[in-house]
């Protein structure tokens, strides 16, 4: 794809990155039965490392070479809070109420912007971020629905992979791609193996394969995801993001028998516009001067 235009490539490792997502949560869905969260987590980072092995003898260990080894330690502790959270939630909320959920991660990045990296966040985008919220209470309606602790724990999950997103922009400007995805799989590993132990399922035969799709989807996922923001502007390739939503709910359907109500897909499409309309924002804010808030990777 190095002779198509930046905004198609962006577009293409967007679209692949959607897709990956909806496979990574279908995944989780289908193994979290039987199998505890930490576990599913543990699958997904050693397959991950797996698929970093040939980069890594390709490029010797010097291709890892990093001096922002504690940036990448820190993301990697915030993905596997995140991962962790929100596999266990999946037991419980539906396919398609997830992917819409976690939506609202970019409007999570802007309060987390504010309150621990003290950016200055202007009027419009506090309002954009009230109206997504906004959104997720369209999805959840607390008082018609349940407010039940997976709930919770699901929106618990977007704040940690809110600050996934802080740190990986940061070090998207110096790390490549590959590396980042080969640092969350190798210092996420030891993070899950030990907890695992301790639940630890052997999976059977047949839940062998959802695991390497479990591993193959998550790292594409990141990856397609990096790749797609270093080639395209985030708010030219973000509205190709809302595809996980369809793809999620094809999957959920097919797969589980779930059906997706109207409500879900209008709290998604204010959360997204929300989202769009504040990635927009950062683009003109680095045009026309510094950056006020974190885009998401």
């Amino acid at each position: 794809m190095a002779s198509a235009p930046s905004f198609v490539r962006g577009a293409l490792w967007m679209l692949a990155a959607a897709f990956s997502f909806a496979v990574l949560l279908a995944s989780v869905r289908w193994l979290a039965t039987t199998i505890p969260a930490v576990e599913i987590v543990f699958f997904r980072n050693l397959v991950g490392l797996g698929l970093a092995v040939p980069l890594i003898v390709h490029g010797g260990l010097a291709v890892l070479r990093t001096e922002r080894f504690a940036m990448h330690g820190l993301r990697a502790t915030l993905s596997w809070l995140a991962m962790l959270t929100n596999f266990w939630a999946l037991s419980y909320v539906g396919l398609a109420d997830t992917a819409a959920l976690l939506f609202v991660i970019p409007l999570f990045s802007i309060v987390l912007a504010a309150l621990v990296l003290k950016e200055t966040v202007d009027a419009p985008r506090w309002i954009a971020a009230i109206i997504g919220f906004g959104g997720a209470m369209i999805i959840i309606r607390p008082g018609v629905i349940p407010f039940e602790l997976p709930v919770l724990v699901m929106v618990l999950s977007t704040i940690f992979y809110a600050g996934t997103w802080i740190v990986l922009k940061s070090l998207s400007g110096t790390e490549p791609a590959a590396v980042t995805v080969a640092y969350l799989n190798i210092l996420n590993l030891p993070l899950t193996l030990v907890p695992s132990l301790f639940v630890w399922v052997t999976p059977t035969l047949e839940q062998i394969p959802v695991i390497l799709a479990l591993g193959l989807a998550g790292w594409g996922a990141h990856y397609c995801q990096a790749r797609s923001f270093a080639a395209a502007d985030a708010s030219a390739v973000m509205p190709i993001d809302f595809m996980r939503l369809p793809f999620t709910a094809i999957l959920a359907f097919v797969l589980f028998g779930e059906a997706s109500d109207v409500w879900t897909w209008v709290g998604a499409i204010v959360i997204f516009a929300a989202s769009t309309y504040i990635t927009r924002r950062e683009a003109m804010a680095k045009r026309g001067g510094p950056s006020t808030t974190a885009a998401p990777h």
